[in-house]
């Protein structure tokens, strides 16, 4: 398999985005990347331009939204589902 030495990525603000490929081809070290569950050898990550080493790793975290190919179910209702993915806010029936 070849490995890519090289990798631009931007993701606008708000914009919804899937990672597709085969077992092995980095979706998942590219997502631990991003949340800084590894930080990078070379190069950098920026978010706004601010490096992610420069961010707190809880605040960054809490901002994205993840949702990995092998997911569990719960069963929970609709809505505590959704809280369980925005554990630090508070219940917005509304939104």
């Amino acid at each position: 398999m070849k490995r890519s030495k090289n990798l631009n990525l931007n993701i606008r603000r708000g914009e919804l985005i899937a990672l597709v490929g085969e077992n092995g081809a980095g979706k998942s070290t590219l997502v631990k990347l991003l949340l800084r569950f590894y930080d990078v050898q070379n190069g950098s990550i920026k978010i706004g331009g601010i490096d992610v080493k420069d961010m707190d790793p809880e605040t960054l975290r809490s901002r994205i939204g993840i949702l990995f190919q092998d997911y569990a179910t719960y069963e929970l209702s609709v809505r505590e589902n959704v809280m369980m993915g925005w554990p630090y806010g508070e219940a917005d029936d509304e939104k």
